[in-house]
């Protein structure tokens, strides 16, 4: 949790919970990215024929640079994907996994919870009606909307995550209904 802001003001402070796939599931991309660099060599080393002339295709440099492209991707690119960030701040949840990112304001969240729903794999799912995953594996929360919707998210501590979210709707509030109350005039008698 970061604060900072002015002394005698409200803090601005965020709190940002970032999970990453396990190691295993990071191999797995890698090793996806290694097989297809692989496949670029093997069409380099052994060319495809055309089965009219007998001559060498005419596609394939541009298969062999996308088998190029898509292989350092993997390898190098892959592994970001499979991380998810949940951080809250001082007016907001926001969301991101698999470059999608959504922001829940903190007066829409009804509940903030363990979740006991397995969800495997990876990056953002769509798990049923109103309901979306940012996942990457671990710890998981749910969060409820008023409005019916639900996200579940991989975060790092599910208690942690949990306060976060509560102290900042308690200050959220706070800040609302300051705002909200009209100034005090004071008569001279």
């Amino acid at each position: 949790m970061t604060s900072h802001g002015p002394a005698g003001s409200t803090p601005e402070w965020t709190y940002t919970s970032t999970v990453g796939a396990d190691s295993t599931a990071k191999a797995v991309i890698r090793v996806a990215g290694v097989l297809t660099l692989g496949s670029a060599l093997l069409a380099l080393v052994l060319p495809p024929k055309s089965a009219l002339t007998g001559q060498e295709a005419l596609w394939t440099p541009a298969v062999v640079a996308g088998l190029v492209g898509l292989g350092c991707a993997l390898m190098l690119l892959g592994p970001r994907w499979l991380r998810t960030t949940a951080k809250v701040d001082n007016d907001a949840v926001l969301l991101s996994s698999s470059g999608v990112r959504t922001r829940v304001p903190l007066e829409e969240i009804e509940s903030v919870s363990n979740s006991y729903l397995p969800s495997g794999g990876y990056g953002y799912r769509y798990l049923g009606k109103g309901h979306r995953g940012f996942i990457s594996g671990g710890p998981q929360v749910d969060i409820k909307l008023k409005d019916g919707r639900e996200f579940t998210v991989s975060v790092r501590s599910v208690p942690e995550f949990c306060a976060a979210v509560k102290a900042a709707k308690e200050q959220h509030e706070t800040r609302l209904s300051a705002q909200a109350k009209p100034p005090s005039r004071d008569i001279p008698s």
